[in-house]
């Protein structure tokens, strides 16, 4: 479309035309044309200033071609001190110069007078400066003005059209010589007529490009999707097929958004984008030790330094817990703050899981009617031999209990093949074969165990994840005999496999949890007495060595000191409590003191 000519015009706000001032600020100027607003109107007649012939004189001299007064004339006639309006009036009215209305002409149409008594009606009659009638005049497109009768413009260069647009497009800008889809008055600019399907050099295909677009496929962006190999990383990328030039640059290795997955030296893999670890050896950033080198794109070397660390520390503690901490490597982990998850049939541990907690010495309660009452205490590790036969007692359903013999009776909501919620029948409770409840055939495969935090599993896959052939013998038929001596490894709390959270509170599996129990409880024990030990080293080396026996607040501190050492060597060992539980039990009962817990030094702190 061939742009028209400019035109010498200017656009000017009205209000840069007038002046507006009081009486005061007039005199001794003059304008043209002059309206005056007298600005009183009152039953009382009170005009002020009005009144002072000087300031009429003023105000009725300030007008060279016209003027136009606006008042209200019974309040300026009313004061008998007004000498001077009276006689103003009467020669307005003798000149027919005195009306109710206000006549305007039309420069455009003299013949038409509007007559305009109420503000409204500037805007209603004579909005564009003219009069009512529409402005006849054609537009340089070819469409009628749109606007009223108008004085200002007449060449019409500043009016906007509002008309749809019936200019077509040059061939040359548009090859289809698409019309313009917009109005008259905007400027219609590239073609943006949606073409159906465009070839990309590429070879892909774009659908609905706009037609400007279209005539240049070259600049086209092509957003179809492709893999796309990194050089450096090797990583395989899904990319838009217009970005290959973003990856396959000099700087391209940065431009991977895969994760790293280094390996570092804390143990985790780098969570940070792949392209972020790789820098000019001169770029510092903040990371560790540059763990690999490579050459990458037109000989500039780039090295890979690793970001750091922003895993948790996940370490997981004796107790069964993990370490909540962000990575801390070559750091050692802070003392579990959770609270302590050792519990039994009798009672809970009330304190935080880092505090050394006593072993239940009440009786245990794991007793059947096939193999008997277990002899031990209830924090002991259990000697007794385990059952394998289905629980005989029906849940509060209706139904045969699924658990195995000696053990409590599960909820039927989780354990119910009949009537577990839908969550439940499609949980997995064969580890082996990955069986849910629902496929899960009781008779043939074995009773299920329910866990405390409520999650079920067969009988087979818990014995293996606790590791009971460890704990007991068992002969080629797969039946289990008697306890096995337990070794002096540190063994961790086995926890379940989809919670995480301790096993506890299953008495198939005492002997096997118990041992984690004490296991957990001996290393806390030592932990808490080093920790005890450095604490009064620490005081101990605030001591002043020189002439201490001279000096009664040192012989204080260093008793102080000798009796906290007193109290932590002391201090009983988990294992000697229900050691002695067990020897007392065996005692009152008359029965052979049989537990295979060993007895611990009295004074494992003596050493330190």
């Amino acid at each position: 479309i061939p742009e028209e000519e400019p035109c010498d015009y200017t656009v000017e706000s009205i209000a840069k035309r007038l002046r507006l001032a009081t009486i005061d600020n007039f005199q001794g100027e003059e304008s043209k044309i002059v309206l005056i607003s007298l600005v009183r109107n009152n039953a009382r007649g009170a005009i002020g200033f009005l009144k002072a012939t000087n300031r009429i004189n003023v105000l009725l001299s300030r007008a060279m071609h016209g003027m136009f007064l606006f008042g209200h004339s019974p309040s300026l006639v009313k004061d008998r001190n007004s000498k001077m309006w009276p006689e103003v009036l009467g020669i307005l009215k003798s000149k027919s110069q005195y009306g109710c209305a206000l006549q305007l002409k039309c420069k455009n149409h003299p013949r038409t007078i509007t007559q305009i008594t109420q503000p409204e009606h500037f805007d209603q009659f004579v909005a564009d400066g003219g009069c009512s009638l529409r402005c006849d005049a054609r537009l340089s497109c070819g469409h009628q003005c749109p606007r009223q009768c108008h004085p200002d413009d007449e060449q019409h260069v500043a009016s906007y059209c509002p008309q749809s647009c019936s200019r077509l497009r040059n061939v040359e800008i548009c090859p289809y010589n698409h019309p313009c889809p917009l109005l008259c008055g905007d400027p219609c600019g590239p073609c943006k007529v949606s073409i159906a399907s465009v070839m990309l050099p590429c070879g892909h295909t774009m659908r609905n490009v706009a037609c400007h677009q279209a005539t240049a496929p070259a600049e086209i962006y092509c957003t179809h999707k492709i893999e796309y190999a990194m050089a450096g990383c090797g990583h395989l990328l899904k990319i838009a097929c217009g970005e290959i030039a973003k990856f396959s640059g000099e700087t391209g290795c940065k431009e991977c958004f895969e994760t790293c997955g280094g390996a570092l030296t804390c143990g985790h893999s780098c969570s940070a984008k792949c392209g972020n670890c790789r820098m000019k050896e001169n770029e510092e950033t903040a990371t560790e030790e540059p763990q690999d080198t490579e050459q990458l794109g037109n000989d500039a070397k780039y090295i890979v330094k690793h970001m750091v660390c922003k895993s948790k520390c996940a370490r997981e503690f004796i107790c069964g817990h993990s370490c909540t901490e962000d990575c801390h490597a070559g750091v050692g982990c802070k003392p579990c703050v959770k609270r302590c998850p050792v519990r039994c049939a009798h009672s809970s541990c009330p304190s935080a899981c880092h505090n050394v907690c006593a072993p239940c010495i009440e009786k245990c309660e794991w007793t059947c009617e096939h193999e008997g009452r277990c002899p031990e205490p209830c924090g002991a590790p259990c000697t007794r031999k385990v059952c394998d036969k289905r629980c005989d007692k029906m849940l509060p359903c209706g139904h045969q209990c699924p658990s195995v013999c000696g053990e409590k009776c599960p909820s039927p909501q989780v354990a119910c093949k009949a009537c577990a919620c839908p969550n439940a029948l499609s949980h997995v409770v064969d580890l082996f074969l990955f069986s849910t409840l629902a496929e899960y055939d009781i008779d043939e495969t074995g009773p299920l165990v329910a866990l405390e935090c409520g999650h079920v599993y067969s009988m087979q896959s818990l014995d293996g994840l606790m590791e009971l052939k460890e704990h007991y013998t068992c002969d080629m038929t797969g039946k289990w005999g008697a306890a096995k001596e337990q070794g002096r490894a540190i063994k961790k709390m086995i926890s379940c496999p989809d919670c995480r959270t301790p096993v506890l509170g299953v008495y198939r599996y005492g002997r096997s949890i118990n041992k984690g129990v004490l296991d957990s409880m001996t290393c806390k024990f030592q932990v808490a007495g080093e920790r005890k030990l450095n604490v009064l080293r620490d005081k101990l080396q605030c001591v002043p060595h020189t002439q201490v026996l001279q000096h009664k607040s040192c012989t204080r501190d260093l008793k102080e000191i000798e009796a906290e050492l007193t109290t932590l060597k002391n201090t009983k060992h988990p294992l000697q409590k229900i050691y002695e539980a067990a020897h007392a039990q065996a005692s009152r009962t008359s029965a052979p003191f049989c537990s295979d817990i060993s007895r611990p030094d009295p004074s494992v702190h003596a050493g330190s």
